[in-house]
């Protein structure tokens, strides 16, 4: 069928339904048989999928599409996707052969053979046209370049390679922050149009606002969102004819202290041999019709993002806070997902999944069950709460217990904490690790999760489903390598730890999810071990949503997907609507190849932007970090780290498990080809991957979060 497929789409481009047609298939399990094999065809890299039209492509041998890379340097790289496996490739591009590309555009290029200085031969990327200009927001702060006689911008970025002239630059003043948009390009000189003046001067007080627009993300909503009232939204919806009401049941929250949006109570009861747990998930599918304006706002954002001092939601705040939001005493329509638990194992014996009324009887909050948990009964009078409490307590350590022997790799890393003043200035960073309350609602969500699942698989049901992988062959032999290469029977006080690790790394069968969770549990002696954890998940398969259920792999679960946060997961209120859909159709349920195929985009479309969010949180936290450490070197300058990634251009120094900073080759260090020592080519001293390293602080670029360091590595440099 592989080579119908690719005869198909070399005339010309198709979508999965055009395919399906063609070759005549209607069955189900043949219609997952082929989305299998499309996407085994897209990892091959002999198709790929283009997004924005839904339709497959055939791979052109001669010619690619891909972003441009500026770097600090005169040459630039072009970085090419894999739309399914998410593995980017970077093709180095010389100068002469940029045409006037500029960061971030689109380009259309082909490779060509070329020789270095050595005789060595390699590709290196032509660009032919550019398809498209970036569109993308440049961020900085405006003045009157005497010289050149306009007014122009210095960007946040860690280098400019460029000179910008503003073409509207009335009513700005010097230092003024503001964003542009790409205008034209002339003779060396990008002329930019400012969209929008963020603020007098670039400070902490809109770190959030800058990396929001970095990444063009859109904070306020559009007008006929923002004008919607409660009487709008909730003006001719249709009462689920089989909502149950569940108001007369103990029924609480937990959360954080500062959290606003309750996607999720629970309510709990004990039987000899079995639990009856109750999970209630706001019924946020009724508010949110599927296509209504609200829809599709939502499914724009794909999901809320949380930063340290600012919440972006996926849906206005009168939903997210207030009529989905399961707020204490007050009727909440909700989704009930009735589990019965047997103590013994864990084992789910029965279940029901139906639309429910509750009223939440508490609002509590993660640090108070934790006190109460270690023993001060004071913090809650209620004795009926008490013993609820105490119930899910038992529960989750049972079903904890199941996950571990099934083979869930419990990372358990510590999350960083930054305090803000208020002007958002950092004041302290620390680390914690997830608390007993915290373990407790995971555990309760995943088993719910895994059973809505079940529900979905049993039914037949394509959907949205949480995947996970199992490691490939190349990223579990370069784990090995690496464990071979920085363990010793020095390293560990037993000797049976370090057989465990030889076993590990001479193991050539299938390595399973619970040899990874063995793998841990060695490690978590050694001193090191967050760094070592850290190094193991790069080594796993990035979790994504997919159509078809394949598992998850680092859960140790056949069956799991996202149904618990619709408040803040567009996935998960897809999955409210199919299971609604299968409720009210029973045995009539029948999903089209149209909605099989929206589910498919919504899929990937999702993956993308929770990645993209993740860099998002992730760079405001280095901003901040930033910030913090620019402090802190007017009091210290030398700190020692551990080297915590080798690459191609430097090495990562990782200080206290709070910052990161770059040092960078120059004449002085080279790396080994499997990127695991360097050498530091003038005293010949070598280091390995989490060697200890003293540091000096060079530099520190805020708005990109980076921190350049220079090894010390005697007391004249110390001096100096």
């Amino acid at each position: 069928m592989k080579k119908e497929i690719i005869e198909l789409i070399t005339k010309k481009p198709s979508s999965f339904k055009e395919i399906r047609d063609v070759l005549g298939i209607r069955d189900y399990n043949q219609s997952k048989n082929l989305n299998s094999l499309l996407s085994t065809l897209v990892k091959e890299q002999k198709i790929y999928y283009r997004y924005k039209e839904e339709k497959y492509y055939l791979k052109d041998s001669n010619f690619y599409l891909g972003e441009f890379i500026e770097t600090r340097h005169a040459y630039s790289f072009i970085k090419v996707e894999n739309n399914e496996t998410k593995e980017e490739i970077s093709y180095f591009n010389p100068k002469r052969f940029s045409l006037n590309a500029l960061d971030g555009d689109i380009v259309r290029f082909k490779l060509i053979s070329s020789t270095n200085s050595k005789g060595e031969e390699s590709q290196i990327a032509k660009v032919l046209r550019i398809v498209k200009r970036n569109g993308r927001s440049t961020l900085g702060e405006v003045f009157f370049d005497n010289k050149l006689n306009f007014w122009t911008l210095k960007t946040v970025e860690q280098f400019q390679k460029h000179t910008y002239k503003i073409i509207n630059p009335k009513g700005l003043d010097e230092g003024n922050f503001v964003s542009v948009k790409f205008d034209d390009y002339i003779e060396g000189i990008i002329y930019v149009k400012v969209e929008e003046k963020i603020a007098k001067k670039f400070n902490a007080l809109i770190d959030h606002r800058y990396v929001m627009k970095r990444y063009s993300k859109e904070i306020e909503f559009p007008n006929d969102v923002k004008e919607l009232d409660i009487e709008k939204i909730t003006n001719n919806l249709k009462e689920r004819t089989n909502r149950i009401d569940l108001s007369n049941e103990l029924t609480y929250t937990i959360d954080g202290i500062k959290s606003k949006d309750l996607d999720d109570a629970v309510s709990i009861k004990e039987k000899e041999n079995s639990f009856i747990l109750m999970v209630h998930i706001a019924d946020v599918s009724y508010f949110v019709p599927k296509g209504s304006i609200l829809d599709l706002e939502a499914k724009k954002r794909s999901n809320s993002i949380y930063l340290i001092d600012f919440v972006n939601p996926m849906l206005p705040r009168i939903l997210s806070n207030d009529l989905c939001s399961l707020n204490p005493n007050v009727q909440k329509k909700t989704m009930t997902v009735e589990m019965e638990i047997s103590k013994v194992d864990g084992k789910l014996l029965n279940y029901k999944i139906f639309p429910s009324i509750i009223v939440s009887n508490h609002r509590l909050v993660y640090e108070e069950v934790d006190k109460f948990l270690k023993g001060d009964t004071s913090i809650f009078e209620d004795k009926n709460l008490q013993d609820s409490l105490y119930m899910i307590k038992k529960l989750a350590r049972i079903l904890r217990e199941k996950k571990i022997n099934s083979g869930m790799i419990d990372f358990e890393l510590p999350e960083t904490i930054i305090k803000i003043d208020e002007n958002k200035e950092p004041i302290s960073i620390t680390s914690k690790y997830q608390t007993e309350s915290e373990k407790i609602i995971e555990d309760l969500m995943v088993v719910t999760n895994e059973t809505v699942a079940l529900f979905l698989e049993k039914n037949k049901a394509y959907s949205i489903f949480r995947i996970h992988e199992q490691p490939d062959q190349e990223k579990l032999d370069a784990l090995k390598l690496f464990s071979k290469t920085v363990y010793s029977e020095d390293n560990f006080k037993d000797p049976k730890d370090y057989q465990k690790i030889l076993e590990f790394i001479n193991n050539n069968e299938n390595i399973t999810s619970k040899d990874l969770a063995n793998y841990i549990k060695v490690i978590d002696t050694l001193e090191n071990h967050i760094f070592l954890k850290v190094n193991l998940i790069q080594t796993m398969e990035k979790a994504r949503y997919e159509v078809q259920n394949k598992g998850h792999y680092a859960l140790g679960l056949n069956h799991y997907l996202h149904f618990t946060s619709p408040i803040r997961r567009y996935p998960d209120l897809v999955v409210h609507r199919i299971i609604n859909q299968i409720l009210e159709n029973k045995n009539n349920f029948k999903q089209s190849e149209e909605e099989i195929e929206e589910l498919r985009t919504i899929s990937m479309k999702a993956s993308e932007i929770e990645k993209e969010t993740m860099q998002i949180e992730r760079s405001l936290m280095d901003i901040k970090k930033a910030r913090f450490l620019k402090k802190l070197k007017e009091k210290q300058s030398i700190f020692v780290g551990r080297i915590v990634n080798i690459l191609s251009f430097g090495f990562f120094v990782d200080i206290d498990n709070t910052f990161q900073g770059l040092v960078r080759y120059g004449d002085d260090f080279e790396a080994s080809e499997n990127k695991l020592e360097i050498t530091n080519k003038k005293t010949n001293k070598k280091y390995r991957l989490y060697d200890k390293v003293t540091v000096s602080i060079q530099d520190i670029v805020v708005s990109q979060g980076m921190i350049d360091m220079k090894v010390i590595e005697d007391e004249v440099d110390i001096k100096q």
